[in-house]
């Protein structure tokens, strides 16, 4: 089988902090605390698992870094 592999992209992202819905490429879905919300490189929005972005995103300035480093702190995104 031929492996791929992702093409280096800077997206913005922030924790949610409580359930939410997100309208996605694919249609309306339910976000949950604690997960990422991604705008990619187009605009489009959509939710991430926080182990499954932690292991595919790494912070790209020192704002994100902190933010990364807050892991198991309460959820707060207020200044992100």
């Amino acid at each position: 089988m031929a492996k791929f592999r992702r093409k280096p992209a800077i997206v913005d992202a922030i924790r949610i902090k409580q359930e939410m819905l997100i309208e996605t490429p694919n249609g309306i879905v339910k976000a949950k605390a604690g997960e990422w919300l991604i705008t990619g490189i187009k605009g489009e929005q959509y939710p991430c698992d926080d182990s499954i972005f932690r292991e595919i995103y790494e912070p790209a300035d020192d704002a994100a870094e902190e933010i990364f480093r807050r892991r198991d702190e309460s959820i707060d995104v207020a200044e992100e």
